[in-house]
């Protein structure tokens, strides 16, 4: 469950990022192009992360 919860705000983190006018209802309503350039920032992140 933690790595849900830990998922989905980064999901929100990234997606007040880079489209900050959008309001975060469910990760279901968003479209597939969105999903994959959230998914590819999140995997940057957190392979900078595992890096440093």
């Amino acid at each position: 469950m933690m790595q849900y919860v830990e998922f989905a705000h980064l999901i929100h983190s990234a997606m007040q990022n880079n489209c900050p006018t959008v309001e975060w209802l469910s990760w279901k309503f968003v479209s597939k192009d969105v999903k994959k350039a959230v998914m590819d920032q999140l995997f940057v992140s957190v392979t900078n992360v595992k890096n440093n």
